[in-house]
């Protein structure tokens, strides 16, 4: 049974969830392949948010880290696809899975070199300091957990404390921020922007102190 605590973060991150909700109804400002494999790569971020609220809800504390890593990942290719994909490397991810289609996605840079491809670029400088952050604190462990390493089997035998449910949960909700952000970028309106950052001023205490 979750402590009262967690429910009421549980409940105030449905809560930020639905007050973003608008914005994924939004169209991108054109209908070019680029932008609609970032939309769909943020909409997939934002289910693995709520997966892994599921699976901590059912006690599955492990499985959700392995989820958490999937959703920043998943923000990262959708920024990384944004700014620096070849219109090849895009092809590839619209396209009907097929085996030449999944070859090519297979040689898709992993998440270092996304993340040197970001450095790069002006625009990026925003996200990439707040994905840098989350890989430098969090890499180890996430990948501890999706390998079954020593950390899956520590929390397996020992539990999560509050304190870590609740680093967790925050962290998982700066990501849908982030994601609902890169949403509104790819509309092309700065009032979009603007919104997304004012409606998520309003849930400072579902988010880290370093989102505020």
């Amino acid at each position: 049974m979750m402590s009262e605590r967690v429910e009421k973060l549980f409940g105030g991150s449905d809560a930020l969830l639905e007050a973003l909700g608008p914005i994924t109804a939004a169209s991108p400002f054109d209908q070019a392949a680029r932008l609609q494999v970032c939309r769909a790569l943020c909409s997939l971020s934002i289910e693995h948010a709520v997966a892994s609220r599921c699976l901590l809800a059912a006690g599955a504390g492990p499985s959700t880290l392995i989820i958490h890593r999937a959703q920043f990942e998943a923000l990262v290719r959708a920024v990384w696809v944004f700014y620096c994909a070849s219109d090849d490397e895009v092809a590839c991810l619209q396209d009907e899975l097929t085996p030449t289609s999944e070859s090519l996605a297979a040689r898709l840079p992993m998440l270092s070199k996304m993340l040197q491809a970001l450095e790069t670029v002006k625009q990026a400088a925003e996200p990439l300091r707040a994905f840098s952050e989350f890989k430098k604190y969090s890499w180890v462990a996430l990948n501890s957990f999706v390998h079954a390493g020593a950390h899956a089997l520590h929390r397996l035998r020992t539990g999560f404390p509050l304190e870590l449910v609740e680093l967790i949960v925050k962290q998982s909700n700066a990501l849908v921020v982030m994601a609902h952000m890169q949403l509104a970028i790819i509309t092309g309106s700065q009032d979009a922007v603007r919104w997304v950052a004012k409606t998520a001023d309003g849930f400072s205490d579902v988010l880290p102190l370093r989102t505020r």
